[in-house]
């Protein structure tokens, strides 16, 4: 499939759409309103360098700051993501694979929300803990893991890659890159759901996760943080492919003809 065929107005205005019902549900209803509008000017092939300039500002403003409200660690997340998707960015070969990334994941990702969001609504404790379960589970079964893997090829430059998360955690600990990017990852917690060898103890708030030999016992409130933060990676890979990638991509054309026209004047 050729470049000229996908790069088309009505196909970054259905990317765009896609993703405004993502971040609808979730907690970014002002990003999600001026996505909106450069969906609409995209589609309408009205898509100008004044259009970019006036609001690309208050995208990316609006972004960072919804997507950064929770804890500290977020904004450092946030960081560390965009660090890796805007070096690679800069590289017109690399533009078809985010692209082909947001439209094999946003099913599985708006999925991933709607639960994350019904446990995050959950007033009894217990019930919220085995949707967490679940919500952890299928994030590392095609959903955080692939994310790695493309940061991981954007990073090394590769076209694609099959590197496993261990591997990634090592290569990028010693490039110095990425530092926040594992902290939701936990083997013994992954296997122990998987292979349904844990234990919620409501007296106690806490969950016993059984892999063999080895355990981990982490209260309520831990083990929540954990997946929020096996959540958000793909969270802020998404909504940083649109900012980085997708709405630049749309408006690289108008911009170097905005910029051809100030040199002739």
């Amino acid at each position: 499939m050729s470049t000229e065929k996908i790069l088309t107005p009505d196909y970054f205005a259905s990317c765009l759409q896609e993703y405004v019902a993502i971040l609808q549900i979730g907690q970014f209803p002002e990003t999600a309103q001026i996505l909106k509008c450069f969906a609409k000017v995209i589609q309408a092939e009205a898509a100008n360098g004044k259009f970019y300039d006036e609001n690309y500002p208050k995208l990316e403003t609006a972004l960072r700051r919804e997507f950064c409200l929770g804890t500290n660690w977020q904004p450092r997340l946030f960081d560390d993501t965009d660090a890796i998707i805007k070096e690679a960015s800069l590289d017109p070969e690399k533009l078809l694979m985010p692209l082909k990334l947001m439209e094999l994941t946003s099913i599985r990702q708006e999925n991933v929300n709607k639960i994350m969001f019904a446990a995050r609504k959950e007033t009894d404790e217990v019930s919220r803990i085995y949707l967490l379960c679940f919500v952890y589970l299928l994030l590392l079964e095609g959903i955080y893991d692939e994310f790695m893997r493309f940061l991981y090829a954007l990073h090394k430059r590769l076209p694609t890659t099959k590197a496993d998360l261990d591997s990634i955690r090592t290569q990028f600990s010693k490039d110095g890159v990425g530092a926040t990017l594992f902290d939701g990852w936990n083997r013994i917690v992954r296997n122990g759901i998987a292979h349904s060898t844990f234990t919620v103890d409501d007296t106690a708030k806490q969950v016993l996760f059984e892999d063999r030999e080895k355990k981990e016992l982490m209260s309520f409130s831990d083990f929540e943080e954990l997946t929020r933060k096996l959540f958000e990676v793909g969270t802020a890979v998404l909504v940083l492919l649109i900012l980085r990638v997708l709405i630049p991509l749309n408006y690289r054309d108008a911009l170097k003809s905005q910029s051809t026209s100030r040199k002739a004047c």
